[in-house]
């Protein structure tokens, strides 16, 4: 008999157990789970030859009594899957030195386990115990490790600490520490206050990007401090004090609220009680307090300074806040430099016009007191309204925290190209950098550009142009008229009739903006290019195999015949071609030489192919039909059809087999693909056996018993071997 004798075992033998496969109906793969019992000493022994003896072979892992320790193996580790074939979860149990005890190891975790947790609940199979587990939750023992037994004490020795090297043992230990460090923080977070602090400077600090949008972004702040909540008010100013350089009694704090229009303010003052003073716990000075919008123990304040020209000598005390007082921020606009610059805070009572304000915000620029400014309320980004000056800061609605941005008057005579506040706030609203990168290169940035959510089409690319032509080695080698811009995600191309940039960089289903287009020149004009009819052409082998593709822009009035003579001028071809309309792998239809382009619907790709004349020995009166493909073990539907078809003559003398011979000639097909034919009237179907006779004239019987008036085709039964390897190529494939 043949077969194999094992002369003899590795002392580590790694035993793969076959958990995946590939399934021939479903055309992917598979993990089995079928039930795989193993032992945790086996006796390999009678599996091997001895004295030129062939193996004992005994069944059910008999005799391990009396066997000898060479015989022996012991199961030292096992490799566990649990999942399916695209994704999944390994993990493994390892017996250590001494041979008695499992460790399991998952990710990070090592926890100690049993002998059955190890060996019986990775069988795999179903387990009726276990009815709620599903097939990709089922654990499966995937690989196995056995140690010969006389050779365990060698290769397996007893793990000391000395084994350890002395670098990984102190990363462990910071790792640990580390750990117990955050949990200890988090364990203990309640019991702290964490402040994002910011001031007057922390603002100036801000160009136009950030101040045309309240104040600053919070999680820019770096000026964080951690107090625990018994820690007193004194001494949370004095430590402010100490950071910023603000006297204790020239600090206001006020608190950051989210408000309503999704602004950002600091309008609720933290103001101690007349029972409170700075020896009272910061919990009590802030209970009264909303956190909602920050978290229970993250407080954003703003420090109001006073008087920061007067020497931290002179006594001072901050004026009374009452009802009828409200806290203003102020931002200056310079419509010369068209830049936005913080200049300070103040005080003001509700009942006053903002007239009041004009010494202050004057004497913050130098400038005579009482001449006139423009005033402006930043209500938010894109809404900024002039104040009435002749109404109350109560009537015209203000509360704390509110911005007023403020002007010199313009003169008719200045261009400006932003003369006023709110002009600057539209641009700086609208503005987005773009980066622009080849389309057959869209990892590499060429150039950003400064452009306007509603720019057209034409204004993105002079501008894109304009600043290509400035690089050393500009990529250019056509005028403007030329660029053609398309999606960094979907990598569509844009029509010249675009509305504007924001939809150029709106991602499509997801509504967010992108920062990226891509761009390429086309080597005609693209409103020329858009003109035209676009045409994709695959061109085709006599066996029917796809052989290149071609691009063609015609005229939108040009016939099939200007297509074709297109063609032939890419593929340098003299012979006959035909175009073919390909619609779910079946041919809908041949388009004729005078057929106008315009009927092809869309962008629609047409297959190109010689006609071929009949063949020397095609018979008396051939016929050309079509021929399909399709899997009904696949599908489950005949009708479904893949694969490339094509015409075939068939002829009075054809019999079933020859001309299954003739197609797997054609196809060039191995002799070892075997199909079955078929012949479709509309929804009917019938398989032609090989013994049945001449083919013309079964389909004639057949046309007849179902009245059919459609054209009929042959149709190849097989698998489609496409598709399987399409799904294959999803499959976990993991080497040894």
């Amino acid at each position: 008999e043949k077969g194999i004798q094992y002369l003899k075992f590795p002392p580590v033998l790694m035993l793969h157990l076959k958990r995946f496969e590939y399934d021939v109906e479903k055309g992917t793969m598979k993990k089995v789970i079928d039930e795989h019992q193993f032992y945790e000493e086996i006796n390999l022994g009678q599996f091997t030859a001895k004295d030129g003896k062939p193996p004992s072979m005994k069944e059910d892992n008999e005799g391990l009594e009396g066997a000898s320790p060479d015989d022996i193996w012991v199961l030292h580790s096992v490799l566990v899957h649990c999942g399916g074939t695209n994704g999944g979860h390994y993990y493994a149990f390892v017996r250590p030195g001494d041979a008695k005890n499992w460790l399991k190891f998952d990710d990070d975790k090592v926890s100690k386990a049993s002998s059955h947790q190890a060996t019986v609940e990775n069988f795999g199979g179903k387990n009726k115990d276990k009815f709620w587990l599903t097939v990709h939750t089922i654990p499966c023992a995937y690989m196995l490790v056995y140690v010969q037994k006389s050779q365990w004490d060698k290769l397996v020795y007893p793990f000391q600490d000395k084994d350890v090297p002395q670098e990984l043992v102190e990363a462990c230990e910071r790792e640990v520490r580390e750990q117990e460090r955050v949990k200890k923080e988090k364990q203990e977070e309640y019991l702290y206050y964490c402040f994002r602090v910011a001031t007057d400077q922390t603002f100036r600090q801000y160009d136009n990007k950030q101040l045309h949008n309240d104040l600053l972004d919070f999680d820019l702040v770096e000026d964080t401090f951690k107090f625990r909540k018994h820690d007193t008010w004194g001494n949370l100013k004095k430590t402010l004090h100490e950071k910023f350089g603000i006297h204790p009694d020239r600090q206001r704090l006020w608190k950051w609220s989210r408000r309503n229009n999704k602004t950002y303010r600091p309008d609720t003052p933290i103001i101690l009680k007349k029972s409170q003073n700075d020896a009272t716990p910061l919990k009590d000075v802030l209970q009264h307090i909303s956190l909602m919008y920050q978290g229970p123990d993250k407080i954003d304040i703003f420090i109001e300074t006073a008087c920061p020209r007067v020497p931290d000598t002179v006594p001072f005390e901050f004026p009374l806040l009452t009802d009828e007082h409200i806290f203003l921020l102020f931002k200056l606009y310079d419509p010369k430099s068209a830049k936005l610059s913080y200049m300070g805070h103040s005080t003001a009572r509700l009942s006053s016009k903002p007239t009041i304000l004009l010494p202050f915000l004057n004497s913050l620029i130098n400038r005579q007191t009482d001449l006139p400014l423009f005033m402006f309320e930043e209500v938010r980004a894109n809404m900024i309204e002039r104040l009435d000056m002749n109404r109350s800061l109560k009537e015209l609605e203000l509360q704390h925290g509110d911005i007023i941005v403020y002007q010199l008057p313009v003169n008719d005579g200045h261009n400006y190209q932003f003369p006023f506040a709110p002009d600057i706030f539209k641009y700086l609203e609208k503005r987005v950098i773009v980066k622009f990168a080849p389309k057959d290169k869209p990892n590499d940035v060429a150039c950003t550009v400064e452009l306007m959510r509603d720019h057209d089409f034409n204004t993105v690319c002079t501008e894109l142009y304009e600043t290509l032509k400035k690089l050393p080695d500009p990529p250019l080698q056509h005028p403007v008229t030329h660029l053609r811009l398309l999606g960094s995600h979907s990598k569509q191309a844009y029509p010249s009739n675009v509305k504007n940039l924001k939809d150029m960089l709106t991602v499509p289903g997801a509504g967010s903006l992108s920062d990226t287009l891509l761009f390429e020149e086309l080597p005609i004009p693209l409103l020329e290019y858009e003109s035209k009819k676009h045409l994709t052409v695959v061109l085709f082998n006599a066996k029917v195999q796809e052989v290149e593709t071609h691009k063609l822009l015609l005229e939108k009035t040009a016939l099939i015949k200007d297509a074709i003579k297109e063609l032939k001028s890419k593929i340098e071809q003299t012979g006959e071609i035909q175009l073919l309309d390909i619609n779910a792998h079946e041919i809908r239809r041949v388009f004729k030489p005078t057929d106008p382009i315009s009927s092809i619907s869309g962008q629609s790709t047409l297959r190109a192919e010689a006609v071929e004349p009949l063949p020397a020995d095609a018979g008396p009166n051939p016929v050309a039909v079509q021929v399909v493909h399709f899997d009904s073990k696949a599908t489950g539907v005949v009708s479904q059809c893949h694969g490339n078809p094509f015409f075939f003559s068939v002829s009075e003398a054809d019999t079933v087999k020859s001309t299954k011979d003739r197609i797997r000639t054609k196809l060039d097909m191995r002799k070892t693909e075997e199909f079955k034919l078929f012949v479709f009237f509309g929804t009917h179907q019938h398989h032609l056996s090989d013994d049945e006779a001449r083919i013309l004239t079964v389909i004639k019987g057949l046309e007849e018993k179902y009245s059919s008036t459609t054209a009929w085709k042959l149709a190849m039964d097989h698998r489609d071997t496409k598709r399987r390897t399409e799904k294959a190529a999803n499959a976990i494939v993991i080497y040894n």
